[in-house]
Parts: C-alpha cells; structure tokens; sequence
C-alpha cells in the first residue's frame, strides 16, 4: 500500500450506529460481536484526481468520512481541498513528493510499489538537500488552509520500512514541522509484511519509532483472519507476534489500519481467489469484516483506510471501483457500523 504524494481524507462528523444487517443477506459470514470504541473512523479510499474523489461520494453512493487524491508539485491542492470540503471531507496531506529524493537503495529490500503498471524498481527515499526551505514555503503558503478544521493529519512518509527511509529523517522533519506551530497531528505508515517466499517482505521495524510522530499507518495485507493463526490462508502464522511487537513499541502514538480493498496476484497465489474479475473477489467481503472486528478491538486503532479505490492494468489490480458489488457493500456495513469521534490533538 501507499499513501502516496498527496493523499486527502474527509471529516470526522459522527455516524449512527447501525445493527448490521449482515446475517440477513451474508448468512455465510461469522461476525465477531465486539465492543466499538468512540473515535474509530473509516477514512475512506485513495483516489487520483478531483474527479474521483466526487465519484467516491456520488457514483458509488458511500458516505464515507474520507475521500483521498494525490497530485504531484501540489498543482491540484486548491481544487482538491474544494472537493473535500464540498464532500463535508478533510485532507491528510502527504509531503513525502515535496521533501524526500529517490534513490537506488544502499540496503535492504526497498522497492517502489507505487506504480503497477511500471515498476520503478528498488529505492530508498533521502531528504532532499533544501527540504527545510521547500517545506517551510509549502506550509506558509498554504497557512490559511492548515488546520484541524480542513486537515486531519501531516503525513511525512509512506511506506517507511518499504523504502529504507531513516528514521532520524523522519524525526528532523516532525521536529521542524512542530517548531512551526503547526498544529495537525504528524503521520507516517509502516509494513508489518514480511513473508518470505509468498510476497516481497519489508524491511523490519525499527527498534523505536519517531518521538514526534502521533500516528502510524500499518499494514498486513496477506492475512486472511487475524484472529486465527492457523488460518490455512493466512501468508504467515506470526501476524499476532508481529503486531504485538508492533505495541511494543507504539508508546502513546495512535494507529490508522490499511484495509486490504483490492485484488491482485497476493491474492491468487495465496488462494483466497482464483482470479481479480468480480465474481471471484466475493471472498474479500469476509476479509473487511474480519479486519473491522479486528480493529474495534484495539483501542489503540483509530480509523480503517481502504486501499485502494482505483484499479491499476485491469485485471491486474483491480481496486474498489471495480470489484463485485458485494464487497463494496462490506464497506458500506463498516461505515454504517462505527462512530467516528476522532478530533486530532484533541482526542
């Protein structure tokens, strides 16, 4: 999963609790009856342009609490800030294009998966030699815009153990970021992913994560049940070690969790589908409910991302927008399912 270079989420207007109705039209789904804690959110998807993000709201007929476009050099900020904010929706801002280079990777298995169709091939992301000056012009020229009321989150890197980006880089930044007053919660996103021979695994986590950082994106895309360790499905038997040791080290940083919400050859070689056309995706509306129940029983989780609405070379990655109708249904019963509280700084 990526964040990518500039990635917008949508507001925090609390949602009714609704009884799902799940049992009624999916008698095939076992849902875990667990506990909502207040401030979980569902952030909504990644889209790429404008367009998308009015397609998220209008065409698939979500109310979702995000919508998310990325555009590189910020040359749709504007516009896109207006279609959020029509959608009652806030931004999380990525900066990642703004302040890192890409470089061949000194180490590790780094690798850009943020093109399908062209691959990129190993990298590692290195601040840029001017980043503080780019940084700071980005900021005061968009100072009107920056605050909690239009952006929830600052994300400083995606991906971060994907793409061998230090962690003392990551640190300079929030430090100079805070230094500013700027007062929106710093974010950046980590692979717990390392499975060996089934998918290209991360690097490992870091021994302690950034101090200035306040919320940590995962994601674990080859789990089927992260419940069931035994789960035949599931890539690795050691999800819940890696997530515990993940906690270990979380401190008092919140977590936003990277829903599994496309199909591609992860999927096929690890045999929940035969292939990413919409009748064989079927089973992925039993993954979103698993990892709902999952994450409203960690109350350290505080929003779902789905990953991802667009598809890229269909059928090679098919994401939301073109999956079956049932899966895109499974979302909706999430939304309908949680509160969302969450209020930045605040919370």
């Amino acid at each position: 999963m990526h964040f990518l270079s500039i990635e917008l989420w949508s507001s925090n207007k609390k949602m009714n609790i609704l009884k799902s109705l799940l049992t009624l039209f999916f008698p095939f789904v076992f849902v875990i009856s667990v506990p909502a804690h207040a401030e979980l959110c569902f952030f909504g998807y990644m889209a790429n342009s404008v367009s998308l993000v009015n397609e998220i709201y209008a065409d698939f007929g979500l109310t979702p609490n995000a919508g998310i476009v990325f555009g590189k050099d910020y040359k749709e900020f504007k516009k896109t800030a207006q279609a959020l904010n029509e959608n009652e929706a806030k931004a999380v801002i990525m900066l990642s294009e703004l302040i890192f280079d890409k470089l061949p990777p000194e180490e590790g298995n780094c690798s850009d998966y943020g093109n399908a169709e062209k691959a990129t091939g190993p990298e590692s992301l290195r601040l840029k030699v001017d980043w503080k000056e780019r940084l700071s012009a980005f900021l005061i020229s968009e100072k009107d815009y920056l605050d909690f009321e239009n952006v929830m989150m600052l994300g400083i890197s995606d991906e971060v153990n994907n793409l061998c980006v230090p962690t003392s880089d990551i640190e300079a930044v929030a430090k100079f970021i805070k230094s500013l007053d700027v007062n929106i919660p710093l974010a950046v996103a980590y692979d717990l992913t390392a499975y060996e021979d089934q998918m290209a695994g991360a690097n490992p986590l870091p021994e302690s994560l950034p101090d200035n950082v306040d919320v940590i994106g995962i994601f674990e895309y080859g789990i089927f049940d992260p419940n069931d360790p035994e789960n035949p499905l599931n890539a690795t038997k050691d999800w819940k070690e890696r997530w515990n040791n993940f906690k270990s080290i979380l401190g008092s940083r919140k977590v936003v969790f990277i829903l599994n919400a496309f199909c591609n050859n992860i999927h096929t070689k690890l045999g929940w589908v035969q292939n990413c056309t919409p009748e064989y995706v079927k089973p992925l509306t039993v993954l979103s409910y698993r990892w709902r129940d999952w994450a409203l029983s960690e109350p350290d989780v505080i929003g779902i991302l789905g990953f991802t609405w667009r598809s890229w070379n269909y059928p090679v990655w098919v994401g939301t927008r073109d999956m079956h109708k049932v899966v895109q249904n499974s979302h909706q019963n999430i939304i309908n399912a949680i509160n969302c509280e969450y209020n930045g700084l605040n919370k």
